[in-house]
């Protein structure tokens, strides 16, 4: 049975629960929960998150991180010190507490990866890199919206419709965008690691959207842009 100290953090509920990214995507929350059921920890619960497969509706797909809550407080950080690193179906878990489960959601943002080029200062707004082309507006509203309230949400299109690789994401306080990216800065997605970092006041729509066609024409020769082509491209809607 609980002692009487264990209960009173598990009504508490703060601190209990692990975000756990590198997933393999063949990984399943049955596997998370016994990964974790291990040197007498009480595991209350355990999931991979997933998204619908846009082209099998029917289907679901790893997103490639989880959550794993413990009933104590004690449990959950003796798990993070001696489980960082684990293996499961060949990929090496990494480890991080989160707020997730929390009685009031408060959490104060752990050390993790600088923000990218270092220079750019904390604010409500990421910048968001290396997005993958099958991934859909509504699966990164998703993603982020588990970390705090978002204000907007912007994906620079092409003209052909599909999005550029990258993102801008609004949250209504910095404290909020700073959880976002000290827990989904190198997530997996589709196969590819987000890459997230504060958007800097010249990080503009417009000024991403020149500094992709200024690379796309040095690599391709300086060809010249099609008539009525990418008048728009930057277009999105906020939601």
């Amino acid at each position: 049975a609980p002692s009487a100290a264990e209960a009173e953090e598990e009504e508490e509920g703060e601190g209990r629960t692990l975000f756990v990214k590198n997933l393999n995507f063949k990984t399943t929350s049955d596997g998370l929960r016994q990964l974790f059921s291990v040197n007498g920890w009480r595991v209350r619960s355990a999931s991979v998150v997933t998204r619908r497969d846009p082209k099998q509706p029917d289907r679901m797909l790893s997103m490639g991180y989880g959550f794993v809550e413990f009933g104590t407080v004690a449990h959950a950080h003796d798990a993070l010190r001696r489980m960082a690193g684990a293996r499961i179906d060949e990929h090496r878990v990494q480890l991080k507490l989160s707020s997730r489960g929390s009685a009031d959601g408060a959490e104060p943002r752990p050390a993790g990866p600088a923000p990218v080029g270092g220079a750019a200062k904390a604010s409500n707004k990421l910048l968001v890199r290396n997005v993958p082309f099958e991934a859909s507006k509504p699966e990164l509203r998703d993603l982020f919206s588990a970390f705090g309230q978002l204000k907007t949400l912007r994906m620079p299109k092409k003209f052909d419709g599909s999005h550029r690789g990258f993102a801008f994401v609004e949250f209504v306080s910095k404290a909020e965008a700073g959880k976002a990216m000290a827990r989904l800065d190198g997530t997996h997605l589709y196969g590819r690691h987000l890459v997230l970092g504060y958007a800097k006041k010249e990080d503009t729509v417009e000024a991403m959207r020149d500094k992709l066609r200024a690379q796309m024409g040095a690599a391709g020769g300086g060809k010249r842009r099609k008539k009525g082509g990418e008048a728009d491209e930057g277009a999105e809607e906020d939601p």
